[in-house]
């Protein structure tokens, strides 16, 4: 097989940079271009923008901003600020100084988002079992431990069956339910907790 050369000639592809290679792998697959590596030699002259001290600060200047885009809430642009140089554009970008101060209103946002999701379930504990007769502020004891069970109804019998044989050990408070009965279960250090292990709780 014998190759035949045909006219070729030197053109410019305009495209973003994050489709590079998928621009260059359609236009090889097209028989477009003719892709060679570079020679050493050529390798030398041209510069890579990589290695380029004033491309790194302008890289992190943009990770720093798109971060605390991500975290600040957003407002309403009145104005537009412009720059005559990239030097004048990473002056303004190092004045900006709220990365530690953002960084603890997030820890503190965080924080208070657990408390919430904490007392959220607190209080849909408290209403699922409000039957319960006492003031919850009793089942906070050092001598025993107390329990917010569902037990399955069909169960709920031999479940109870064991329990009166720990009677002396245990108080039981149940609501039962036509699918699931709801327990407050209070065992002292003499129970054996194991017997409760099936238990949803």
């Amino acid at each position: 097989m014998v190759l035949k050369p045909v006219p070729m000639r030197r053109i410019a592809v305009l495209g973003l940079r994050k489709d590079r290679q998928t621009i260059i792998s359609i236009l090889h697959d097209l028989n477009a271009v003719q892709l060679e590596s570079l020679s050493k030699d050529v390798a030398t002259i041209l510069r890579n923008e990589r290695d380029n001290d004033l491309f790194r600060q302008v890289s992190d200047h943009l990770l720093r901003m798109k971060a605390l885009r991500t975290v600040l809430p957003p407002v309403e642009v009145n104005q537009c600020q412009r720059f005559t140089s990239v030097a004048q554009l990473m002056e303004a970008a190092e004045s900006i100084d709220i990365d530690d101060k953002v960084a603890e209103l997030e820890r503190e946002k965080e924080n208070l988002l657990t408390q919430l999701k904490e007392t959220e379930n607190n209080i849909k504990l408290v209403d699922e079992f409000s039957f319960f007769p006492e003031d919850f502020d009793v089942l906070q004891l050092r001598t025993a431990h107390s329990y917010f069970a569902r037990v399955n109804s069909k169960d709920y019998v031999n479940f109870k069956k064991a329990m009166d044989v720990n009677s002396q050990d245990v108080f039981l408070y149940p609501k039962e339910g036509k699918e699931t009965t709801r327990v407050v279960l209070v065992t002292f250090p003499n129970f054996k907790e194991r017997q409760i292990s099936w238990l949803k709780i």
